[in-house]
C-alpha cells in the first residue's frame, strides 16, 4: 500500500518505525526511484527513512538501531534549503528520549538547522492528544519543555489502534525554525496493514 502511494508522488519523505524485516532486509518499500536509509549495521533496524525526488544523505553519527537520521536538500526560489529528518522508535523498555535523539536535537539547535522528528514514542500525554498520562509520557513531556521542539500533532484522532485500545503514541516534532512551514498534519484513515495509522503533512 505505502509503495503504491509513493509511486504516485514526484517528491516524498517517509519516516517509518518497525519496518518489515526478513533475513536482515527491509521489505515492501522498493518503489522505483526511492532511496532507503537506516542506521543499523546488525541487520535489525527498528527505523528507516524512504526518500524520493530529494537529495539526501545519511547522518550516521545520529543513527543507530532505533533512530535513522538524514540531511535532505531541495531548492525553493532558486535557493537551496537543508532540513534534518529523523525517524525514531522509543523502545518500551527504555526511558524516552533515546540518547542519539537528544544529541541530534542539540546539534540542530547549535547549528541553526531545521529539524523534523517522526516517532513511535510508546508514551501517553494530553500534550499530543492522549486521553491519559503514563510515566513515559511525563518524562518525555518534561524533556520537550527543555528544548526548542514543538509537537505538531493536532486533535485527538488515535494513531495506534489494536482491539479496544485506541490512543495517540505517534508524535511528529519540529523545531521552531519550521513552525510556519508544516501544514495539513493529519492522521489518515487508509488501511496501513498495521496497528499504527499513517500520519501525513506537507512542508510549504
Amino acid at each position: 500500500m505505502l509503495s503504491k502511494q509513493i509511486a504516485w508522488l514526484n517528491m516524498a519523505v517517509v519516516a517509518i518505525q518497525e519496518p518489515w524485516i526478513n533475513q536482515g532486509r527491509i521489505l515492501g518499500l522498493n518503489s522505483k526511484g526511492c532511496s532507503i536509509f537506516h542506521g543499523c549495521s546488525d541487520n535489525s533496524p527498528r527505523t528507516c527513512i524512504v526518500t524520493k525526488g530529494i537529495r539526501a544523505i545519511c547522518l550516521p553519527q545520529f543513527s543507530d538501531k532505533d533512530i535513522s537520521s538524514i540531511s535532505m536538500s531541495y531548492t525553493v526560489n532558486k535557493q537551496d534549503r537543508t532540513i534534518i529528518v529523523a525517524s525514531v522508535y522509543m523502545a518500551i523498555e527504555d526511558d524516552p528520549p533515546p540518547l542519539r535523539m537528544e544529541q541530534l536535537v542539540q546539534h540542530c539547535t547549535a547549528n541553526n538547522l531545521p529539524l523534523i522528528i517522526a516517532s513511535d514514542t510508546n508514551s501517553h500525554h494530553p500534550l499530543w492528544g492522549s486521553e491519559d498520562i503514563n510515566r513515559r509520557g511525563s518524562i518525555l513531556s518534561e524533556y520537550i519543555a527543555t528544548t526548542n521542539l514543538d509537537v505538531v500533532n493536532r486533535g485527538l484522532e488515535p494513531t495506534f489502534c489494536i482491539g479496544n485500545k485506541r490512543t495517540v503514541i505517534d508524535i511528529t516534532f519540529i523545531n521552531t525554525l519550521l513552525r510556519d512551514d508544516v501544514h495539513g498534519w493529519q492522521v489518515m484513515s487508509i488501511d496501513t496493514m498495521s496497528d499504527h495509522r499513517q500520519i501525513q503533512f506537507v512542508i510549504k
